[in-house]
């Protein structure tokens, strides 16, 4: 049965994963092999964001925040 408002009950690896606390990439699913927070301050207020990226998307992660004002590796 269909609850309007609810979203889709994530899949198996999604819930392994979180129950073992352990971040999942940005772009996919797969574990995460490091998280950090940035702050986009080029527009008139400062965006603060976490991401995580698995081995696949790490260098795309770390191409979209070079040149950020702030980043803090978490892991």
């Amino acid at each position: 049965m269909e609850i309007p408002g609810m979203s889709a009950a994530p899949s198996l690896s999604d819930r392994l994963d979180a129950s073992r606390n352990r971040p999942v990439c940005a772009a996919c699913t797969e574990p995460a092999i490091a998280t950090f927070e940035f702050c986009d301050a080029s527009s008139r207020f400062p965006v603060w964001g976490r991401t995580s990226a698995c081995n696949d998307h790490f260098n795309e992660l770390i191409d979209e925040v070079q040149g950020l004002e702030y980043v803090k590796w978490l892991d």
